[in-house]
């Protein structure tokens, strides 16, 4: 059955009937303010506008990828030519430049740098200010709720660096909400049926558990007042970052349909459900259990999948862009193309070829227009390939996800000469170890790394012999001698996670933040 053909009539009546609304009631049908829905004309625009947005979104795995690159394209010319309206930051960046017909490459990159230093001008609403946005951000207001009744505004942890400020309106955090909801590995009518299912009483159940201590684009992100959405979903936030008892007792109560989570934590979530103590049963018309923002480790799937008997989806995201790669049923990741651009590029910034993995890349968040990033630097270390994937997705392929360039050791060579060792190298070969369940490189200095790691098993002897040629396989790729780094391996009872953001932090380097340097191990 061609599922276009279904869905057209209904997106077209949807699309004129917001069109009529809004032109008798001037409000925007994006503005979802009113939580009694039903008691007014706004609130039932917001209702058909979200169906609309739903319906787009499980329409697009029908287009062809030519389809998906034309959608792309269109959304990145009207982002560009909003971003040159309504920012000064941009419309001095691009002065010169033709935005509707110019090459994404002809466009200057973004910095860190840049978005940290010039947020007042980079945003496109001038009643967003970064004194104001952090002063709401540190007082009482409880988690959840609007800045002017429009804004989320979200801080990243700062484990790779200084803390950065990002913000998004509601259409942008609904669109993205869509996104994830709308492409889990279901066939499309069982999808638009569980979404469906919440106007009769039966809205999907969501939880995630992330860290809920601060203003985190996690946290933020699933926390906000979802307005309309609360017609279809029931979502509930879940702190990571308390006792696995508590945790456990909160899932079983709420019994979850889509679970969200870290990859450390989906492991240890996965052992309680085996040895009986998490009963999450996971019987409706959509399962899911994803994982998010850390490295998904062989073993963590494999525990995930033999507890739920669930094939578990990875997700690929960032706090200046929250929807980039997906993956499918056949365990490939996808870009979210319609969503992002993302060129994989060398360290001075030229767009590689694609199948290449890149030192760096460069994103395009086409969802975020009041803090448009636009070409911005993320140090993560993947590419994209055009090839097809066996799911038939039209999306193109996203790389494996090799960390961040950003993460590297030191090492001083025989004439005394330090260079810069990718981590990712090290990573690549312990990522293959299943005796290996959790790690971390912390370099004390130039020439020195301790690699504290956990067994799977206390009496498993074999795995330092196992991480111990890892190391070397890991080192001769680098092209580094004996001679010129030594390391050693430490068994320990667990890995703290990251003060802030609660996440697996696998190295620790010279420049890391003393705070960052795992210092309190139990032998």
């Amino acid at each position: 059955m061609n599922i276009s053909v279904h869905f057209a009539p209904c997106i077209t009546f949807c699309q004129s009937l917001q069109t009529n609304v809004h032109q008798k009631t001037g409000v925007s049908g994006w503005t979802l303010t009113k939580r009694q829905w039903g008691k007014s004309q706004v609130g039932v625009i917001n209702v058909f506008n979200l169906f609309r947005t739903y319906l787009v979104q499980l329409n697009l795995r029908q287009k062809s990828a030519q389809q998906i690159a034309d959608i792309q394209e269109s959304n990145f010319r009207a982002l560009l030519k909003y971003a040159v309206s309504h920012s000064s930051f941009y419309r001095e960046l691009y002065r010169g430049i033709n935005v509707g017909t110019c090459s994404i490459t002809d466009l200057p990159t973004v910095s860190r740098y840049e978005m940290l230093n010039y947020f007042d001008r980079v945003v496109t609403d001038p009643q967003l200010k970064q004194v104001e946005i952090e002063a709401w951000m540190n007082d009482s207001s409880p988690r959840g709720s609007l800045f002017k009744q429009h804004y989320v505004p979200m801080k990243t942890s700062g484990s790779s660096g200084q803390k950065l400020l990002v913000v998004y309106d509601l259409k942008g955090l609904n669109a993205i909400h869509t996104s994830l909801l709308t492409r889990l590995s279901v066939p499309l009518l069982t999808n638009l049926r569980a979404i469906l299912g919440g106007l009769i009483g039966q809205p999907l159940k969501i939880a995630t558990l992330v860290m809920t201590g601060g203003r985190y684009p996690a946290v933020s992100a699933a926390e906000y007042n979802t307005g309309t959405h609360n017609l279809f979903v029931r979502h509930r936030v879940i702190n990571s970052d308390q006792s696995m008892a508590n945790i456990v007792k909160e899932l079983n109560k709420f019994q979850p349909d889509i679970l969200y989570t870290y990859a450390g934590v989906l492991e240890m979530l996965a052992q309680e459900q085996i040895e009986n103590r998490l009963r999450l049963r996971f019987q409706g018309s959509i399962s899911a259990v994803l994982s998010m923002s850390e490295l998904l480790t062989p073993r963590a799937k494999k525990m995930a999948e033999q507890a739920w008997n669930l094939t578990v989806d990875d997700t690929y995201a960032a706090a200046e862009c929250l929807v980039m790669g997906r993956t499918c049923e056949q365990k490939t990741m996808h870009l979210m193309s319609d969503a992002c651009i993302l060129e994989a590029v060398d360290e001075n910034n030229n767009v590689l070829p694609e199948g290449e993995l890149g030192e760096k890349i460069l994103i395009t968040n086409l969802n975020n227009y009041v803090q448009p990033f636009i070409r911005y630097e993320l140090k993560d270390i993947t590419g994209v390939s055009s090839s097809r994937c066996a799911c038939g997705s039209p999306f193109p392929v996203l790389l494996p996800i090799q960390g961040r360039s950003s993460d590297s050791l030191l090492v001083r060579n025989k004439k005394g000469v330090v260079k810069e060792v990718k981590s990712n190298i090290f990573i690549a070969e312990l990522y293959k170890l299943d005796c290996l369940k959790d790690y971390q490189i912390h370099q004390t200095e130039i020439n020195l790394v301790i690699c504290y790691y956990v067994p799977v098993s206390q009496i498993r002897q074999d795995c330092r012999l196992a991480l111990s040629q890892a190391f070397d396989t890991a080192m001769h790729t680098a092209g580094i001698e004996e001679s010129e780094m030594s390391y050693k391996l430490e068994q320990v009872e667990s890995i703290p996670r990251h003060k802030v953001s609660g996440k697996r932090q696998l190295i620790v380097g010279l420049n890391s933040k003393p705070g960052d340097a795992t210092s309190r191990f139990k032998n």
